[in-house]
């Protein structure tokens, strides 16, 4: 009898040796997960930093500046862009939605969009000259010499559309400073295109309407 509570005595001994491995190695396992935790998110943040000294170099201006007038945003490199009406520096400019967009307008000769200018007033409103037909003048030098010009209903809701579609793209491709420019990225963009597509299905407007005006020199300049 002495001997098995010698036994057990010996055993109640050798139990926290045991104890005390298994805490050891939890205690490594936490440690190396905490370590783990640290380097990835001072990686994320490295990454992060790395995105934002490709946007915002030299403290310059934020995301998608391109100066306050036109002849400056062609000389920074700026790029009009058709979707966003707008001057945008190359990481806020997808060529290949543009150009996609540029091709998916109603013309059945060659799909473009019908831009327009308005020439002058009538008792009945404006009367609008189409830009297509001037084989020297279209948007881009419109653009550059700060005019503005007309689009229609189906182009509105096709520039609200493609918008969206860039947000998505830029967001999939996950590519280090590309960014959407900073005035279609807002909820009361999002609202104004919503409630603009509801009321043209609800009303049946037609989508050849010439409703769009397209400012040539009031741009997003403060954004």
């Amino acid at each position: 009898m002495a001997q098995n509570s010698a036994y057990l005595s010996m055993g109640e001994q050798l139990q926290p040796p045991k104890n005390q491995f298994k805490i050891t190695l939890l205690n490594v396992i936490i440690s190396v997960m905490a370590v783990w935790g640290l380097f990835d998110m001072v990686t994320l943040m490295m990454e992060y930093a790395q995105r934002d000294l490709l946007v915002l170099p030299n403290n310059s201006p934020p995301q998608c500046w391109c100066g306050t007038h036109n002849d400056e945003a062609a000389a920074m490199g700026c790029v009009y862009d058709h979707i966003a009406v707008d001057w945008l520096p190359p990481h806020c400019h997808d060529a290949d939605l543009v150009a996609e967009f540029d091709t998916s307008g109603p013309s059945t000769s060659n799909k473009t969009w019908p831009y327009y200018r308005a020439e002058s007033r009538s008792i009945l409103g404006p009367v609008f000259v189409p830009v297509n037909e001037d084989s020297v003048t279209t948007i881009d030098t419109l653009a550059r010499r700060g005019e503005d010009y007309w689009a229609t209903t189906e182009w509105h809701i096709a520039h609200c559309l493609f918008t969206w579609r860039k947000q998505v793209r830029f967001q999939s491709q996950d590519i280090e400073g590309r960014l959407v420019e900073p005035w279609n990225t807002k909820e009361a963009h999002v609202k104004h295109c919503s409630d603009y597509i509801w009321d043209v299905v609800r009303t049946g407007r037609p989508l050849d309407e010439i409703n769009t005006f397209i400012p040539g020199t009031a741009r997003h300049i403060d954004e």
